[in-house]
């Protein structure tokens, strides 16, 4: 039950870490990617999946992953692939 817990909490901080990139990539400010990170961090249901075992995480972590990679895209950052 740990491990699951300590792989959940890993998510949500993986999860906060592609929500700053993705807000970086549209933003120039570095401030309002603070703000966003912050946001995402903060929300009462994400804290409240970090410290459970739930499978939840895994979606949001994805999410944000695929959010960034489709900014850096837009922003022509990205790889073609």
């Amino acid at each position: 039950l740990w491990a699951g817990r300590v792989l959940s909490w890993l998510l949500y901080v993986g999860t906060v870490a592609a929500a700053l990139a993705f807000a970086r990539t549209l933003f120039d400010d570095e401030r309002a990617a603070l703000c966003v990170a912050a946001l995402v961090a903060f929300l009462p249901m994400s804290a409240r999946q970090a410290a459970l075992l739930n499978n939840d995480v895994l979606a949001k972590f994805l999410s944000a992953v695929v959010l960034w990679l489709a900014a850096r895209w837009l922003r022509r950052r990205g790889k073609s692939w």
